[in-house]
C-alpha cells in the first residue's frame, strides 16, 4: 500500500508498530484480514491487489501522516536539516494523505502540539503518555467506530510505545540537549539511569507494561490476529526494556537486513562472497 500511494521509496518507511495496530483494527472492525503474498521488490501483482485495499491504504496514509507530522515537529524543535530532506522527499504523499484525512491529521497535530506543552511545564509522565494513547484511538475511531475495549487497547498500547521511544533515544537525548521525562544531569546512558533509578523505572514499566496486558486480554478471542498480537506484545513487553538497560537492544534496520539477505543470496551462486 505503502508502494501505491508513494512509490517505491515509500516502502523505507514500513512500520512494525503500524502493522500491529492494522492488526487491531482488523480484530476491532471485524475486516476480513488480506491474503499472503511473498514481498516483491521490483514487480506489480501485489501493488495491482493492494490498490483495492480500503483499509490497507488508509493505515498507510496514516504512515505519510505521521511522517509529516514527525518531520514538522523535528524542523520546529531544532531545525532538522534531515527532516527537511525526508519532506522534500515525501511532500506530495504527505499532502495527498492530508487531505484525503484531514481528522487524521487534526488529531496528529493536536497531539503534537499537546506533547511539548506538557513536555515544556515538566508535567507528570503518565500526562505525557496519555496524549499519545489518546490520539491513536481516537485516530482509528476516525477511520471507522471501534468498540471501547479496543480503544483502550490503543490508549495503553499508545502509552507504552512512547515509553518505550523514550528509553530506546535516552542516550541520544542526552548527548544533544533533547527532552527525555527520565534524563538526568550526570547520567548519560539508560543503563547508569537504570542502576541508580532502578525501583523507579522498574515500577513504571511494570504500571504501563501491566496495563497493556490487561487491554489486550479484555479482547481476548480465538482468532490468529488475537494471537499473533498477543505474542508480539509479550515478548516485547518482557523483552526490550532488559535489552535496552544491557545496551543490546537494537532496532530494525532495513536496508542493512536487505543487504544481509542479498549477500546470502549471492554467496549461494557465488565463491566470491
Amino acid at each position: 500500500c505503502l508502494w501505491g500511494l508513494g512509490g517505491q521509496l515509500s516502502r523505507f518507511l514500513t512500520s512494525f508498530d503500524l502493522t500491529v495496530y492494522s492488526i487491531i483494527f482488523t480484530m476491532a472492525t471485524g475486516e476480513k484480514s488480506p491474503p499472503y503474498f511473498p514481498c516483491e521488490r521490483l514487480k506489480t501483482k501485489n501493488k495491482k491487489y493492494f490498490k483495492a485495499d480500503e483499509v490497507g491504504n488508509t493505515l498507510g496514509s496514516l504512515a505519510f501522516v505521521a511522517l509529516q507530522e514527525k518531520t514538522r515537529d523535528d524542523i520546529l524543535d531544532e531545525n532538522s536539516a534531515k527532516a527537511k530532506f525526508v519532506r522534500f522527499l515525501f511532500k506530495k504523499p504527505m499532502q495527498v494523505a492530508t487531505e484525503a484525512y484531514p481528522r487524521m491529521a487534526e488529531l496528529a497535530l493536536n497531539a503534537t502540539t499537546l506533547v511539548d506543552e506538557k513536555q515544556n511545564n515538566r508535567e507528570s509522565l503518565d500526562d505525557i503518555l496519555s496524549v499519545y494513547g489518546d490520539m491513536l484511538a481516537d485516530i482509528f475511531d476516525s477511520i471507522s467506530p471501534i468498540p471501547e475495549d479496543y480503544k483502550d487497547l490503543y490508549r495503553a498500547l499508545g502509552k507504552w510505545s512512547f515509553f518505550i521511544d523514550m528509553l530506546c533515544d535516552y542516550a541520544d537525548d542526552y548527548k544533544e540537549g533533547k527532552y527525555n521525562y527520565f534524563k538526568t544531569e550526570g547520567v548519560p546512558t539508560l543503563k547508569e539511569y537504570f542502576n541508580t533509578h532502578y525501583v523507579e523505572l522498574i515500577a513504571i514499566n511494570n504500571q504501563i507494561s501491566g496495563g497493556l496486558f490487561q487491554a489486550i486480554n479484555k479482547v481476548k478471542n480465538d482468532s490468529l490476529e488475537w494471537r499473533v498480537v498477543y505474542k508480539i506484545l509479550r515478548r516485547g513487553i518482557t523483552a526490550i526494556v532488559p535489552l535496552l538497560v544491557e545496551g543490546k537492544f537494537k532496532n530494525y534496520n532495513y536496508c542493512k537486513a536487505k543487504s544481509h539477505q542479498f549477500k546470502q543470496r549471492l554467496g549461494k551462486k557465488s565463491n566470491f562472497i
